[in-house]
């Protein structure tokens, strides 16, 4: 026996020799899919590996709680801050892996691997406070290392002037 799926909205015809969808209105005969292992159709929602990458970019950290991960990405947005304090290199690192793992999940999620999960206004504004108090503090931070640095290499140059 065949039977009848629409191809516009997935929904099983009753009939098997009906001619439009009863459903939506849609006609069978343009696009006809006679199987019985299409009666538990699953729709997949995908996410964007470009946007992503790209928030990710901009606030490393963010491509995770686009991706429903706000745990991870509070993590690795504080964590970049942090190593951009330390030396650099590891806030680059952290950064380079922000990027590489938003991308990685993003692909899991579109394949089913991962479960779809939406990110909620709320995890969006906590990511941009912490984004933004991390900002904050690195400034201060870089602001108070350079006035150091200032003061070393006037008493430096001093000292080297006098000799």
């Amino acid at each position: 026996m065949a039977n009848n799926f629409c191809s516009a909205c997935g929904k099983k015809s009753d009939e098997p020799d009906a001619n439009y969808c009863a459903g939506c209105g849609s006609s069978f005969h343009s696009s006809q899919t006679e199987s019985t292992s299409h009666e538990n159709v699953v729709y997949v929602k995908q996410k964007s590996v470009f946007v992503s990458i790209i928030l990710s970019i901009f606030i490393p950290g963010s491509g995770q709680v686009y991706n429903g991960n706000l745990k991870k990405g509070l993590v690795l947005c504080i964590g970049f801050y942090l190593g951009l304090l330390a030396l650099v290199i590891p806030g680059i690192i952290v950064w380079i892996y922000a990027l590489y793992n938003a991308y990685k999940e993003t692909g899991n999620i579109n394949k089913g691997l991962l479960p779809f999960i939406e990110p909620t206004p709320t995890d969006a504004v906590i990511i941009y406070i912490a984004d933004f108090v991390m900002l904050t503090f690195a400034y201060i931070a870089f602001y108070i290392l350079a006035i150091f640095m200032f003061a070393f290499m006037r008493g430096f140059m001093s000292a080297f002037m006098a000799v």
